[in-house]
């Protein structure tokens, strides 16, 4: 059984007797769970997406908002709205808050759907240039850092 003790130094357990950093933690995760629903409140409230030929099946009424404790070690809070996530067709607005390290912004366009917008975001490519928007280069879009494997300017 002394196997199975947990020995903690004197700052470990000063952390886990530490209730102030889980409250405030809960207070900002309302927060933005909030601001993340008042966002599809206020597109809905003035139909942004009013006119816009989405891809069959996407959602861009409701959004989905969802979070987790472990993307890469840290807890994180995302939006995904408009959402269409069907096979290789994938479009999607994503906003993601990961504590510790950002808040972002990311247009997931894959399938077909990539090929019809590809014109109309190259003639933006200055703009994105100037709001200092980075593109991704891995195979996987699943994937949030900002590394020089994953994101670059």
């Amino acid at each position: 059984m002394e196997a199975a003790k947990i020995i903690l130094s004197a700052d470990e357990l000063d952390a886990l007797r530490d209730r102030s950093f889980f409250e405030k933690k809960k207070r900002i995760t309302d927060k933005v769970y909030r601001q993340f629903a008042n966002a599809i409140n206020e597109a809905n409230t003035l139909k942004i997406f009013s006119g816009i030929e989405f891809p069959p099946g996407t959602d861009f009424t409701g959004g989905k908002i969802s979070k987790g404790e472990n993307y890469l070690g840290l807890p994180y809070l995302l939006l995904d709205f408009p959402r269409n996530f069907k096979g290789d067709q994938l479009l999607a607005i994503r906003t993601m808050l990961w504590w510790g390290n950002f808040i972002s912004s990311t247009l997931f366009v894959s399938g077909k759907e990539a090929i019809t917008l590809q014109k109309p975001i190259i003639s933006y490519l200055p703009d994105l240039v100037k709001m200092k928007c980075s593109i991704c280069i891995h195979e996987s879009p699943w994937l949030h850092h900002f590394e020089n494997d994953n994101y670059q300017p």
